[in-house]
């Protein structure tokens, strides 16, 4: 059984959006929770941070209580964290979407209108890329338990979207017939407060690095400090050595029309 907790980047007016899922076995949630909580007393006791969470743009853009640390600590944190990560044996998911393709489309796409907002979009991909992922393992029926930050009025219609899923997605993940859709998946999303689960924030940490590295990769941002491009770089190349295969995130070979708009709209740093 695994536990899917995710987080979205570029809500506002980046150019890219993403959700960033991390895969933890329930076997090993208690030493990561654990070893979570460590990281984030280091930031409160050891650092004096007066903080309820981790906001990522907050960090790198040195805002509120972050004004109080130098750069070099804060690049010391997060490559102990990703360092961290690499080594629990965890996974990532990951889906992106160029806000521009997607606006231009949104309205006479009829798969984009089954979805109905940017963000449903890219959870489902998430779900989609899980369910092909999970499939192929044996005995693996219900594996999986999503848990999202909260998104207001986006919960109501992406749990009914997981109930009753468009017939669209199906080829996605080659659904056979005799199947019940989307059987990896364990009963309908949850949405929590973030405040409370550490594994969102550090969701959303990735999240914001996978962005960055996407916006300065595909010419759309100039670094925002020095070296920042080779920083992003390094901590992408390594986190997404952890990540579900790539066949199931964004396969390249017979696609059919749901894996061919997910390729379309994503940028081709992702891919």
């Amino acid at each position: 059984m695994k536990f899917c907790y995710l987080d979205e980047t570029g809500t506002g007016t980046e150019p890219f959006a993403l959700i960033i899922g991390i895969l933890v076995d329930a076997y090993r949630m208690k030493p990561t929770k654990k070893g979570w909580d460590e990281k984030f007393l280091y930031l409160t006791d050891d650092l004096g941070l007066e903080i309820e969470e981790l906001h990522a743009k907050d960090l790198f853009k040195n805002r509120k209580a972050w004004r109080i640390t130098t750069g070099e600590q804060k690049t010391e944190f997060v490559n102990e964290l990703v360092d961290w990560f690499v080594g629990r044996g965890h996974q990532l998911v990951y889906a992106c979407v160029n806000k521009d393709l997607y606006q231009e489309q949104k309205t006479t796409n009829d798969k984009l209108k089954d979805m109905g907002s940017l963000w449903r979009f890219l959870a489902m991909h998430i779900i989609l890329s899980v369910q092909k992922s999970m499939q192929s393992k044996l005995n693996n029926k219900g594996n999986t338990v999503f848990i999202f930050d909260k998104k207001d009025l986006d919960e109501i219609y992406f749990t009914d979207l997981i109930i009753s899923p468009p017939k669209w997605t199906e080829s996605y993940y080659k659904k056979k017939k005799k199947d019940e859709a989307l059987n990896q998946i364990i009963d309908i999303p949850h949405f929590v407060d973030s405040r409370h689960v550490g594994l969102i924030q550090l969701a959303d940490l990735f999240a914001y690095i996978f962005r960055r590295d996407i916006e300065i990769k595909e010419k759309h941002s100039n670094e925002e400090f020095k070296g920042e491009a080779e920083l992003m770089n390094t901590w992408v190349t390594k986190l997404r050595s952890t990540s579900i295969p790539k066949s199931c995130l964004y396969p390249t070979r017979g696609l059919c029309e749901t894996a061919t708009l997910i390729n379309s709209l994503a940028p081709t740093s992702i891919k």
